[in-house]
């Protein structure tokens, strides 16, 4: 059975998105990629992290583009607001082993806040009142 998974890229004009319905847990592994992009380029531009995006998300087989998340209960996503320094994760009970590390390596190196979010849960309509 596979798992959802959502990635996003938020820049100051810009939104890119990228979604899996097979091997979501690897959305995890983009946090390993930013902190080594980050140390490789100083200062990239919004082109640079539009390219890394894309390529990353070809090479973690996150690659269908839409204009939205996919739907459903989806438990693996990252959010990674460039302008904010800022990587919202939701909560698995497995994470691949590079994600803790890069984390902690986005916090001390390039100041990134990495902020774990529950997705909130919708109330069935169907359901008896």
């Amino acid at each position: 059975m596979g798992t959802n998974g959502n990635l996003e890229l938020r820049l100051i004009h810009d939104t890119l998105q990228a979604s899996t319905t097979h091997d979501g847990i690897n959305v995890y592994e983009t946090t390993d990629r930013l902190a080594k992009f980050l140390d490789s380029i100083k200062n990239p531009t919004n082109d640079q992290y539009k390219n890394w995006f894309i390529e990353t998300s070809k090479d973690l087989q996150v690659n269908e583009f839409r204009g939205e998340h996919l739907g459903g209960i989806t438990t693996n996503e990252i959010i990674i607001d460039v302008p904010r320094k800022l990587i919202l994760y939701t909560h698995n009970y497995e994470y691949p082993d590079s994600f803790m590390n890069a984390c902690i390596k986005l916090q001390l190196r390039h100041n990134y806040q990495i902020l774990q979010y529950g997705k909130p849960i919708k109330k069935n309509p169907y359901a008896e009142i």
